[in-house]
């Protein structure tokens, strides 16, 4: 089974990453409730914040071309580069994970579920509404199921399944999270 497409990087993003990148966001919708002249050029700066997939898609499509370069000016062995490379890309799209997927959450990049959380937090303090509750909270991600069971993997005594309390972007800011 495959993960939902809107949660899958946020499921397969180690807990200690995610908290942070959520603790992040929330810092940042606070600091612009208490200074809200700073609004605009926030939500300036989201318009232009890369999301992590765009980031993988330029990583692997770099790589992918390089591979295929070396393989055909250099050695055949190259090419390799490109096979693997292109793995990796088909196992983020359907898992939500891959190798440098931790690489880059860990350096802080947002998915753009995440990004879109922040600037719907940010749009409803600019038009003098409180930002809905679910925005100042960490989202809640339900635990990943193992293969082959349907219980979630146990994380120490009490583990369970937990769903997203984060409501949908276009529910919350009426509009689709930016691509």
């Amino acid at each position: 089974m495959l993960p939902a497409s809107a949660t899958r990087v946020e499921r397969a993003t180690a807990a200690d990453a995610l908290a942070r990148i959520n603790r992040q966001t929330e810092c940042s919708i606070l600091y612009h409730a208490a200074h809200p002249e700073h609004i605009e050029r926030r939500l300036a700066e989201l318009d232009r914040e890369w999301d992590v997939d765009r980031i993988l898609g330029t990583q692997f499509s770099c790589t992918a071309l390089a591979g295929l370069i070396l393989g055909v000016t250099s050695s055949r062995r190259w090419l390799l580069l490109s096979a693997v490379t292109m793995g990796f890309f088909l196992q983020h799209s359907l898992q939500g994970w891959c190798p440098p997927l931790p690489f880059w959450r860990n350096l802080g990049y947002r998915t753009a579920r995440e990004i879109e959380r922040e600037r719907c937090a940010l749009r409803a303090i600019r038009t003098g509404n409180t930002p809905p509750e679910s925005t100042l909270r960490e989202p809640v991600i339900a635990e990943p199921v193992i293969p082959g069971t349907q219980t979630p993997r146990a994380q120490g005594a009490g583990a369970a399944a937990r769903p997203v309390s984060t409501p949908n972007a276009r529910s919350s800011c009426g509009s689709a999270p930016a691509e």
